[in-house]
């Protein structure tokens, strides 16, 4: 237990007791659960405990060393001054204050054990004044009526129904694919790992076009309906359409006085073509497309 307790503390079998007192002081500070999330407070309350026991055992070790020292053969020994049998008197004095100290700390303030598994009360450091609000579980029991079990998990379900929650999301996704159909919602999956919203959600994709060889041209469309262009990178300029729709897979956007379009929920764009009407502009092949962007199809505006 010594050689266990020296490792804990990284000091070797000549340690001082100053040296002991620095380093329990600096691992409870290390190991202090103040601002640690959930899941590492008791990982870290639990090596508080480690500490604090190898602290009394090294305590005990050092208060033992210093009595053999006391009682070698007084034949052996150089006469002791009065100063100096003065200072071991403070020492040991010393000594029996943090023992004391200690104790009084382990008996006000017990380890406390990680709950057995279904309890969902919170582990919380006695130095600690914040609580988590426990709330009533979301899930519900065999016969239907919901769970009277209170919980301080994040999702609102105790630990024998965590598993509902994920249920619950698994419904929403197909309810959402019913909804949006495979295409949009593979799209959906693929992107961004998937993505549920009361509103119906489309994918748009963020473009880049060649225009008579003048520069790469990259349109994209804002969830405001602002439609802005960029040349090289550069911003060019942005407009707000008076009103975009869908019909047939295509995205219609309009404003001052001329439509334009753009294919969508393709495999791939290249194929496809961007164009406008617009008298001086006519139609853009579609070189390559950089990523898809999000945006909510609202109706006509």
């Amino acid at each position: 237990m010594l050689d266990k307790s020296l490792k804990i503390f990284g000091l070797d079998n000549n340690f001082s007791l100053d040296e002991l007192e620095e380093k329990y002081k600096k691992l409870l500070k290390e190991f202090d659960t103040k601002n640690i999330e959930d899941d590492l407070k008791v990982v870290f309350l639990e090596e508080q405990v480690r500490i604090r026991e190898a602290y009394q055992i090294l305590l005990k070790h050092c208060h033992e060393r210093e009595k053999v020292s006391s009682r070698e053969p007084k034949e052996k020994t150089l006469p002791v001054k009065a100063g100096n049998k003065k200072l071991r008197n403070i020492v040991f004095a010393i000594c029996a204050a943090f023992v004391l100290i200690s104790l009084f700390s382990i008996i006000s303030n017990p380890p406390k054990k990680a709950p057995p598994k279904g309890d969902n009360k919170e582990i919380v450091d006695s130095g600690e004044e914040e609580e988590k609000k426990a709330i009533q579980c979301k899930g519900t029991i065999k016969e239907g009526r919901r769970c009277k079990r209170k919980t301080t998990n994040i999702s609102g379900y105790c630990y024998d129904h965590e598993k509902q929650e994920e249920n619950k999301k698994e419904e929403e996704k197909k309810e959402t694919r019913l909804e949006l159909g495979d295409l949009q919602m593979d799209a959906l999956e693929e992107e961004n790992d998937y993505i549920y919203d009361e509103e119906k959600l489309l994918i748009g994709f963020k473009i880049k076009t060649k225009i008579r060889e003048e520069g790469i041209y990259e349109r994209k469309l804002l969830d405001n309906g602002e439609f802005i262009s960029y040349r090289d990178g550069e911003y060019i300029t942005g407009k707000s359409a008076d009103k975009w729709w869908v019909e047939d897979d295509i995205l219609y956007i309009y404003y001052n006085d001329w439509i334009t379009y753009q294919f969508f929920l393709q495999d791939t764009l290249t194929t496809g073509t961007w164009s406008n009407k617009a008298p001086d502009s006519g139609t853009c092949q579609v070189t390559e497309y950089s990523e898809r962007i999000l945006f909510k199809y609202l109706g006509n505006r």
